[in-house]
């Protein structure tokens, strides 16, 4: 279901939005009323079912939801609501975290947050039994704009234990929305000594800040807009299989690319976000339009026509830019950068509407966590098919 991009809504939508917003309006209740009774329990002066209160009551707006209670930043106590690896369900967790009710004493949050050195040795020694002050980490940039990570131990460590303990300390070191978002590969070595570039856990959050900020520093200062012309642009063939239908970009067989980096991230199916690829807020998206019944001879002639379009009116207005585009066994494809991306529909819908595209046609995102997110280019468009997590 879309909760942060929508214009109109189907249906079917409307219904179900209304039952979910239901549900979060009655799971805050049912969390003010026990307030008393969550301090109480944190401080040790009662027991009750903390788990099975959270599924009965969180988990009924949906089952794939995660958890998690502990010290507030600004003290007092914090609740961390997330998806972890459904990704898709992040715009649904950020309407939650919206309807929450001000709590004195309480924060919300959407992703776990990071947890300073010591607290986070009583994490990893309990959830996988390591010994996280014999670990050392070696990070480097890495591709698509990441950041790897060398997990390091010496001969002795466990070795049944390396890689879980590996994983849970950079999670809890980090914290949650730093690893989704920046980190690539994790190694995990045996190595007779460490190397002088290797930090314990304690430096590990500010190492891959350093290292993220110079990757930013690296990006254009300026946006997409009036770059294109003068960039080299970068041709991809690719080798879709045949199906009734294709979800996200299934059908592509070629791509061009003033941008090749990003593309190579988004065909190679990595977790791709649009911080990684541009330091001025844009989002980057595409428009997807079914070809099978062909185009009006009124309207465009190809897809460039309707590349060359799309850019004159996204740029005219300030709102973005196009920066390439492909076609595929039964869609083309148009990509966008978006400065904002409400305000650049009516563009992109009066610039569509008047080359004569396809009613099924869509404005489609290239985020992880917008998967399910989805704008019809006419108010009656239905929905495109989607890649589900």
């Amino acid at each position: 279901m879309r909760w942060k991009f929508v214009t109109e809504e189907t249906a079917g939508e409307s219904v179900e939005r209304a039952a979910v917003k239901q549900r979060i309006a009655k799971w805050w209740q049912s969390f003010a009323e026990r307030i008393n009774d969550l301090d109480a329990l944190f401080a040790n002066k009662t027991e009750w079912d903390l788990p099975g209160w959270m599924h009965d009551q969180l988990n009924a707006i949906s089952p794939e939801l995660m958890w998690e209670f502990g010290p507030g930043l600004l003290g007092g106590h914090r609740l961390v609501i997330t998806p972890e690896t459904s990704h898709h369900l992040r715009p649904m967790v950020d309407e939650i975290l919206a309807s929450a009710p001000k709590i004195s004493g309480w924060e919300f949050y959407s992703h776990r947050l990071p947890e300073g050195f010591d607290q986070a040795t009583l994490t990893v020694d309990a959830r996988g039994g390591g010994m996280l002050s014999a670990m050392h980490f070696q990070l480097t940039g890495g591709d698509f704009h990441r950041v790897d990570v060398r997990c390091l131990v010496k001969p002795d460590y466990p070795r049944d234990l390396m890689k879980a303990t590996g994983f849970v300390a950079i999670e809890t070191l980090l914290g949650e929305e730093l690893l989704d978002r920046w980190i690539g590969h994790i190694d995990h070595e045996v190595v007779s000594e460490f190397p002088p570039d290797a930090v314990q856990g304690g430096g590990l959050l500010n190492e891959a800040r350093l290292i993220i900020s110079q990757i930013v520093a690296s990006l254009p200062s300026d946006t997409w807009i009036g770059r294109c012309e003068k960039i080299q642009w970068s041709l991809f063939t690719l080798k879709p299989t045949a199906a009734d239908e294709y979800p996200g970009r299934r059908d592509q067989l070629t791509q061009v690319s003033p941008y090749p980096e990003l593309h190579q991230c988004i065909f190679n199916s990595s977790a791709f976000d649009s911080v990684r690829f541009s330091r001025c807020g844009e989002i980057f998206a595409f428009v997807k339009i079914d070809g099978k019944e062909g185009l009006p001879d009124w309207g465009f002639k190809d897809r460039e026509d309707i590349e060359k379009a799309l850019q004159a009116g996204l740029e005219a207005t300030g709102l973005g830019s196009m920066i390439g585009g492909g076609n595929g066994l039964r869609y083309c494809y148009v990509d966008l950068a978006l400065l904002d991306v409400i305000r650049a529909v009516p563009v992109i819908r009066e610039v569509l509407a008047r080359g004569g595209v396809s009613t099924r046609s869509w404005l489609l995102f290239s985020d992880r966590d917008f998967s399910e997110e989805w704008i019809g280019i006419y108010p009656e468009s239905p929905p495109p098919p989607l890649e589900i997590e």
